[in-house]
């Protein structure tokens, strides 16, 4: 069995808020000092005035990015070196991805190149839990809860801005813009351990998702006009332990059936069934054996009816394996 977990594609982008109150022109001419730049030799290459330059960086001296001789100060290198980063970050269009599910703090990042992700679903698709703009909400709430996230996602590609990340995390403004591109994880397992891992009760707003699983009811009605009622009420208590089958691996469920749905709902993923009565038949034939004499004198009426019942499968763990 396969099952395809969809994934939304955002473009991250960086800011922060130094960088914005000192304005591109500053940072411009900060940078330019920094490469062994005179005010003299800005005023040549931008064609503008050092008077006016020297005013526009008024500002920058009074907050001690630049001495009053317009040297770089320590505070003013560090603020270069996190303009460098932002800016190549921004540059290279860092693209995540983020699932459609997940809504507590167990919620990861991706980056769109890893290698498990798929271009197309090849299984049952989950249904979404969360459209877009929410997805964007848990971003900024994951982001505020726990910034080790976004770190170590960030340092994967920028190591040698380490220092710089470190130091200014906790003020980065984090943006991700939607992009229509998808990717899929499609996820492959043994039938049996599928609804061996199934729950049947679950957090919907965590990380279990609602599955519909087709379902079997065999009903014995059993009578006889010979045979005493507790040799009766015997063949139906053996016949209750074969009244429920899963018709995903043809595995006998529980006689307590909890989250009975008549019909699949739109909102759960609904299975298809895999097994027929025959296959639940031969997969069982020496399972329980019933001798002659026991149903001689038996009247026995079956009718069989099928029906989905809603489970919940944790998909934490498979998110933490992409």
């Amino acid at each position: 069995m396969i099952i395809s977990f969809k994934f939304s594609v955002f473009e991250l982008e960086i800011e922060h808020k130094i960088l914005r109150e000192l304005g591109e022109f500053t940072i411009f001419c900060m940078k330019a000092i920094s490469n062994d730049l005179k005010i003299k030799e800005i005023s040549n290459i931008i064609q503008i005035k050092k008077k006016i330059i020297k005013n526009q960086l008024a500002f920058a001296i009074s907050r001690k990015y630049l001495t009053d001789d317009f040297i770089l100060t320590e505070k003013g290198r560090e603020t270069v070196k996190l303009f460098e980063f932002i800016n190549n970050f921004n540059q290279q269009k860092i693209k995540i991805a983020l699932d459609h599910y997940i809504e507590d703090h167990s919620k990861l990042l991706y980056s769109v190149n890893n290698k498990k992700f798929d271009e197309d679903s090849k299984g049952y698709l989950i249904k979404d839990n969360l459209f877009v703009y929410k997805i964007q909400n848990k971003f900024n709430e994951m982001i505020e809860k726990d910034r080790r996230k976004i770190k170590d996602f960030i340092l994967t590609d920028f190591e040698k801005y380490k220092v710089t990340i470190e130091k200014y995390l906790n003020d980065f403004i984090f943006n991700i813009n939607s992009n229509e591109k998808q990717k899929f994880y499609n996820y492959e397992f043994d039938d049996n351990s599928f609804i061996d891992e199934l729950k049947n009760t679950g957090d919907r707003n965590s990380t279990f998702i609602p599955i519909d699983i087709p379902m079997l009811e065999v009903n014995k009605d059993i009578t006889s006009e010979f045979l005493d009622e507790a040799f009766v009420n015997n063949l139906k208590l053996r016949f209750e332990n074969y009244k429920y089958f899963n018709l995903i691996n043809g595995a006998v469920s529980s006689t307590k059936i909890s989250n009975i749905n008549k019909r699949s709902s739109d909102k759960y993923l609904k299975l298809l069934a895999t097994f027929t009565e025959v296959d639940i038949v031969k997969k069982f034939y020496n399972l329980e054996k019933f001798l002659i004499d026991e149903l001689l004198f038996v009247d026995m009426k079956t009718t069989v009816k099928k029906f989905y019942e809603t489970k919940f499968f944790d998909i934490s763990k498979i998110m933490e394996s992409i």
